[in-house]
């Protein structure tokens, strides 16, 4: 009998399968519209910056900035109109209760971790002959001709990228920094849009979908950001440009409510009073007396 006693290895990270592996160089006007799946997925920055959407939080990822998505996570990619971006993203199933420290994750890599992720992508171009760049592939494609060993080294590098991420002592929290960096961004994009289409009929459904977010999103980045709804906000725009309008005297109430998108003068009416504590017509005169009380009578 041997005297030599065998021990096994802990796995922390388990690969058990990987569903992608990908190189992206998008456009700077990029739009990924969105998914879910049962399975990790980790999106990594190489160039430029974009926004991801996890679940309902919108978040800003800038060069060097890679995030975890949790199974059944929807999530989707807004590059900035501005840089095209360049990302990596793979896929996989790992099922070791570790995993459950990446939730909601967003780390800085180190050189050493950005090494991991480049190696991850080449062994995946030895192993497999689908292209990378494709953001609809569903299944990939293995060579005939892939180097030996390469489908255990992209696991490998990926326990590597894994191990060294949790080994990070106190690795950078950016989360709610870029959240509120987004938010920000997002709701005056949104109050812009609002100015310049008051004569739309805009629905909360209308803007949510025009800006990518739910209708949920859409509330809470109003409550944030401004003490008002979306839709009152929206109101009071109108009612303020209205009021401009009336003072300009180019337009009768009629014209001014059709071109503000009111669906009738009836309704403009009963909003312009409920928002100035007067009707169109006594605002008018109240406005053509003040002019006349401070109008020198010579000119």
């Amino acid at each position: 009998m041997s005297e030599y006693q065998m021990t096994s290895l802990t796995q922390e990270f388990e690969i058990e399968s990987i569903v992608s592996v990908h190189y992206f160089e998008y456009s700077k006007d990029y739009l990924f519209l969105g998914e879910r799946h049962d399975f990790w997925e980790i999106l990594y920055v190489d160039k430029g910056e974009v926004t991801v959407r996890a679940d309902d939080n919108y978040i800003v990822l800038s060069r060097g900035e890679m995030i975890f998505h949790k199974p059944n996570e929807f999530h989707m990619v807004i590059a900035n109109g501005i840089v095209a971006p360049n990302l990596v993203v793979a896929s996989f199933v790992c099922r070791n209760p570790a995993m459950e420290s990446f939730r909601d994750r967003i780390v800085i890599l180190d050189e050493q971790c950005k090494k991991y992720m480049g190696q991850i992508v080449a062994e995946a171009k030895n192993a497999f002959s689908s292209p990378l760049g494709d953001p609809y592939l569903k299944a990939l494609e293995k060579r005939r001709d892939s180097k030996f060993g390469c489908e255990q080294l992209i696991s490998v590098y990926l326990q590597l990228l894994l191990i060294s991420i949790m080994r990070m002592d106190g690795a950078p929290a950016i989360t709610s920094a870029n959240r509120q960096h987004y938010n920000e961004e997002i709701y005056k994009k949104i109050t812009v849009y609002l100015e310049e289409n008051l004569d739309k009929n805009l629905s909360i459904n209308h803007i949510a979908t025009h800006f990518s977010l739910s209708k949920t999103s859409l509330k809470s980045l109003f409550r944030e950001n401004n003490s008002l709804g979306v839709m009152e906000y929206l109101r009071n725009l109108r009612i303020e440009r209205a009021k401009q309008m009336i003072r300009e005297e180019t337009m009768n109430f009629t014209r001014i409510s059709e071109t503000l998108g009111f669906s009738s003068i009836h309704y403009f009416s009963r909003v312009f009073r409920k928002n100035v504590g007067m009707s169109p017509s006594e605002y008018a005169t109240s406005v053509k007396v003040l002019v006349d009380r401070n109008t020198p009578e010579d000119i």
